[in-house]
């Protein structure tokens, strides 16, 4: 323990300057913590349940006080203290190994329930201002020497996944004197594009989550009203811009220069989240890296589901450098993690995540990349090719401007008939663009597969597939003369795939996009955008394919009327390059040295389901 001994005589002393105007709260009577799991087989911190009282009343009036939990080491300190904020559904209990190794190691760990969750009462408003407010007053009681004796003040770091990873980037946007550094983990940077990516409703999650929520055993009415009034919103399609104003004012986007160079963030989000994907995520690393703040990215195998995190070498991976990351930048350690490349990524399917319990380190270590900037190479363009088979076409090296058009349909089951209005302005724009008759074989279908060539070699692509589309759209229609509701003028689901030489198919990311009413009635024009973010390589004697279709049910809320859309010539997918990823890890040559922590600290991401991984490896800078 001579580094803890070392932290302790660097003790700050700085006056305190709480981050709220909070009542003090009094720590239950009874310890609470569970000495059986004890690495040492003794305890090494005490544990006790109280309520930290808030300033902001819940929607009724009444007075609000988080149910909070307090790991405390013992010893005379000073500790640095760690905050833990719960995921969407969960409370103070949650995260307990978490809490444990964390107070083991020598932190002091502060947990509650959110307003709306566990014995907190209050509204759930999905991180807005009571939520944050509250947050901010947690970390004022922390870091309060009247409240923990033994605290280091001003070092006090946070971590959370999913909704306590929110809670984190709001955090960082407060720069407190006492935060150090913050851990979002497989969390939202813009709630509107992770709920509906592109203007297309991740409905399973929505609803799932929505109703979730509401299932308190008390009957007290948890929920904010702009909650039920956003879901509502959602799931009508109705006012949309207002709805994405509301969801964003919950997100860090387009807030990234509120974040100082005082708070370090280290990223975490999987390439397999069906719920966050990691194009947020990516978003928010260049932002905050162009403006100097300390920020470091992880991107692989974890995530909410599909990701079936369990373990194995990459959650070790990951928790050591959360460890080494709050290591430095809340206890003044020097382990040499700010000198490693900023961003690593681990090459991930969308289900069925390879790195498994039983998987070697050595199959792990062929799997993970490390860059120093984003992007990670040259994007490869693949133009996008109809057929005059109906279903199929090509992704082409070269422009194959006499292909016929792919026609997407939905709700029409193929027949162009069964709605009046459905094919006439395709048809005719078609025409006057190409001066060439419709061909006869573009027949609707509701999922076109596009197949490229087979790869000459192993062949590396990570990053954000960039899809565009050269489209003619009909405006949506519910037949013959009714109004139309609201809907988007039509939605296309693209999902990308390795394909071996006995044509198995392993799909790698997938993505979603709906042009709103209006803007499909323009003529032929490009609609361009990302799907899911991805790293995969493609072996050689393997494939790229892709699939277009109009609806991907039951992940994705069908668009609302029937339609048709006309993929054109000209269409094309980017496939993002990653020749620039090669900067050595893992103690190669040139690389950092590994060192093992006297006291490893396994930080189990709580909503990412992920699990102890044994011996943690930390970095530290190459003695000169």
């Amino acid at each position: 323990m001579r580094r803890l001994r070392a932290l302790v005589a660097l003790a700050c002393t700085a006056p305190l300057a709480l981050a709220g105007g909070t009542a003090a709260a009094q720590p239950a009577a009874e310890p609470v913590v569970d000495c059986t799991r004890a690495a040492s087989g003794v305890c090494l911190y005490d544990e006790t349940n109280f309520t930290i009282p808030v300033s902001t009343p819940d929607m009724f009036g009444d007075p609000v006080a988080l149910d909070a939990r307090l790991s405390t080491p013992r010893g005379p300190g000073p500790f640095a203290g760690l905050l833990i904020n719960h995921g969407y559904l969960g409370n103070k209990g949650g995260d307990g190994d978490t809490a444990r190794k964390a107070a083991e190691r020598g932190y002091v760990v502060l947990r509650y329930s959110s307003r709306g969750f566990g014995n907190t009462k209050g509204q759930v408003n999905l991180v807005g201002p009571a939520e944050t407010q509250d947050m901010v007053e947690a970390v004022g009681w922390l870091n309060s020497p009247a409240n923990v004796p033994s605290i280091w003040v001003d070092h006090i770091g946070q971590y959370g996944g999913s909704y306590g990873g929110a809670h984190a980037l709001n955090l960082a946007r407060r720069n407190l004197t006492a935060v150090r550094a913050v851990v979002p983990a497989a969390t939202w940077h813009d709630l509107h594009y992770g709920l509906l990516p592109n203007n297309v409703l991740k409905i399973a999650y929505e609803s799932g989550f929505y109703a979730a929520g509401r299932l308190r055993q008390d009957g007290y009415n948890n929920y904010d009203p702009a909650v039920d009034a956003g879901y509502a919103k959602a799931a009508t399609s109705a006012d949309l811009d207002g709805l994405k104003a509301t969801l964003q004012s919950r997100s860090v986007v387009n807030k990234w220069s509120e974040i100082k160079p005082t708070t370090a963030v280290f990223l975490a989000q999987g390439l397999n989240d069906g719920l966050f994907d990691g194009n947020q995520a990516i978003d928010t690393f260049v932002a905050l890296r162009n403006q100097g703040v300390p920020v470091r990215l992880y991107l692989g195998g974890l995530g909410h589901p599909p990701s079936r995190s369990g373990g194995g070498n990459e959650i070790g991976r990951v928790e050591s450098q959360v460890l080494a990351w709050l290591d430095h930048y809340v206890r003044e350690m020097d382990n040499g993690i700010e000198l490693e490349a900023p961003i690593e990524f681990a090459l991930t399917r969308y289900f069925d995540n390879p790195d498994v319990p039983t998987a070697t380190l050595d199959e792990y270590k062929k799997r993970v990349r490390a860059a120093t900037s984003f992007p990670f190479g040259t994007p490869t363009a693949l133009h996008i090719c109809g057929s005059t088979s109906p279903g199929t076409g090509t992704l082409a090296t070269t422009a194959c401007p006499s292909a016929p058009p792919v026609v997407l349909a939905a709700g029409t089951g193929g027949d162009p008939g069964s709605e009046p209005v459905a094919g006439r302005l395709i048809t005719k724009g078609f025409e006057d663009a190409f001066k060439r008759p419709f061909p006869p074989t573009a027949t609707p279908v509701d999922v076109v597969t596009f197949d490229g060539p087979s790869l000459a070699a192993d062949t590396t692509f990570a990053g954000n597939p960039t899809l565009t589309l050269k489209v003619l759209s009909d405006p949506p229609t519910t037949g013959q003369g009714g109004p139309t509701p609201p809907a988007a003028s039509y939605q296309v689901v693209p999902k990308i795939y390795d394909v071996a030489p006995d044509g198995t198919a392993t799909l790698i990311t997938r993505g979603a996009f709906a042009e709103q009413p209006g803007e499909g009635e323009l003529g032929i024009h490009d609609a361009t955008f990302d799907a899911f973010t991805m790293a995969w390589t493609f072996p050689a004697g393997h494939r790229v394919r892709m699939t277009l279709a109009s609806a991907d049910v039951a992940y994705l809320r069908p668009n609302a009327t029937a339609f048709q859309v006309a993929v054109l010539p000209g269409s094309t997918l980017a496939m993002p390059g990653a020749e620039n990823a090669t900067v050595r890890i893992f103690g190669e040559p040139g690389g950092p040295v590994p060192v093992v922590p006297e006291a490893p600290l396994t930080l189990l991401l709580p909503v990412l389901g992920l699990a102890a991984a044994g011996t943690i490896v930390v970095r530290r800078r190459r003695a000169a």
